[in-house]
């Protein structure tokens, strides 16, 4: 048997070239399985997902850059 739930991993400031800021929050599905046997529980890291403090979705480009889809803007982690 097993179980999903979404968890906050990750929060950081990006910025775009126009200088505009966004607060980047990432979530990562976390499927907790329940081995019959011994009764043991383990969590696994699932799919990862971003969006902006405002609730808008974000598409990971690489590992410090994100597009806001809604905006077709691509910001950049700031450092």
């Amino acid at each position: 048997m097993s179980r999903k739930r979404e968890v906050l991993t990750e929060q950081f400031l990006a910025e775009s070239q126009d200088g505009r800021s966004f607060r980047i929050l990432v979530y990562t599905t976390m499927i907790d399985v329940v081995s019959m046997g011994d009764q043991g529980t383990e969590s696994l890291e699932g799919l990862k997902r971003a969006c902006t403090s405002q609730g808008q979705p974000c598409n990971f480009v690489d590992d410090d850059t994100l597009e806001v889809v809604e905006l077709g803007l691509r910001v950049t982690r700031a450092r």
